[in-house]
């Protein structure tokens, strides 16, 4: 109403989401469509193919995907097409506020992280805007992983009856982030389908998108400036933008945080 901005109003989450083994893009927006369901008010999720095409196997009529060979390469010979698969995503369908990952794709996202934490320094953008990650029956993290603990919240959907990853290897990858939640279920090696399981998730989502924009008791701008410097991640034409709108809509339009940058008007 005129008072205040309602919640409906703000921007949602924008969640990367990455398949297992064996999987597609397409396959995996399918089993998580219930938790998309649940979050679709707080959250969008996106969803990529990894790199790797598998040879058909018996009764399949379509291709699934990995992300690494077993070829016995050294995992280094597949890291790029990982990294490619992650620019491209970010730069075409980003930035993400989350990155959500199953199985393989749990080790794809805990690599966005990283991307994510040295963005500014290595001079590439991809990950900018990473606000949390989601890991589902989650690998340990590979060897040569750096060993300094992520500075990021993070869920962990561990199962001790998980009979493809051990509840151990999870629980490795917890200790990758510093400020980890660890929900235990007893479904096995699955993304969360038990409507109390999928509540859990959707509630740390939710969480996580009242933190990114949290509701104004009263319509607000946030200024496009920061301590007298513009933000150099927004490029000049999207200032403009966001300026004529807020000019036009002195007392509705709601700017998010600067990056990645959001819009928010009541119509």
């Amino acid at each position: 109403g005129p008072g205040g901005v309602e919640a409906s109003w703000r921007p949602r989450l924008r969640v990367l989401c990455l398949h297992g083994r064996c999987q597609t893009a397409t396959t995996f927006e399918h089993k998580l469509e219930k938790l998309s369901a649940k979050a679709v008010s707080f959250a969008e999720f996106v969803f990529v193919d990894g790199p790797l095409e598998l040879p058909l196997q018996h009764g399949e009529r379509v291709n699934t995907r990995g992300w690494w060979a077993d070829s016995g390469l050294p995992r280094d010979d597949n890291d790029e097409c990982v990294h490619e698969v992650l620019r491209r995503a970010w730069a075409e369908l980003g930035p993400f506020d989350g990155v959500l990952g199953f199985s393989e794709g749990a080790a794809v996202a805990l690599v966005y992280c990283r991307m994510a934490a040295g963005a500014a320094a290595a001079g590439d953008p991809t990950g900018l805007g990473l606000r949390f990650a989601v890991m589902v029956g989650s690998p340990a993290p590979h060897a040569g992983d750096p060993v300094e603990p992520l500075q990021l919240p993070s869920l962990h959907f561990v199962s001790p009856q998980d009979s493809v990853v051990p509840i151990a290897d999870g629980r490795r990858m917890v200790e990758a982030f510093s400020a980890a939640v660890v929900l235990e279920h007893d479904g096995g090696h699955v993304t969360p389908q038990r409507a109390e399981d999928i509540r859990r998730v959707a509630t740390f989502f939710e969480e996580q998108r009242d933190k990114a924009f949290p509701c104004a008791g009263a319509p607000a701008s946030i200024p496009m400036q920061m301590d007298g410097d513009e933000d150099p991640l927004v490029p000049q034409d999207q200032r403009d933008e966001l300026e004529t709108l807020e000019a036009m809509y002195p007392e509705t339009t709601r700017l998010a945080p600067a990056w990645p940058v959001r819009g928010a008007i009541p119509l």
